[in-house]
């Protein structure tokens, strides 16, 4: 098989996750503060944090399969 095919799928799945993570949603005032507003948004900024490291992986992947020559049975597992 070919590595490039364990990237597209890679990249598939990291695509996916991003997606489903990316769900902030701007606050409405309704008569309360932005600070007590922005605190109920906190599962949205957790989800962003998790993004990034996301992408710090996702990145580092790809260098690493930069320097693979051929792809085996084991590397997929």
């Amino acid at each position: 098989m070919s590595k490039r095919r364990i990237e597209a799928f890679s990249d598939g799945v990291f695509a996916i996750r991003s997606r489903s993570l990316l769900e902030i949603k701007v606050p409405s005032a309704g008569g309360r503060s932005l600070w007590h507003e922005l605190g109920n948004l906190w599962p949205s900024f957790a989800a962003f944090v998790v993004l990034l490291h996301d992408r710090i992986i996702w990145v580092n992947h790809h260098g690493l399969y930069d320097r693979i020559r051929e792809s085996t049975r084991a590397l997929m597992f």
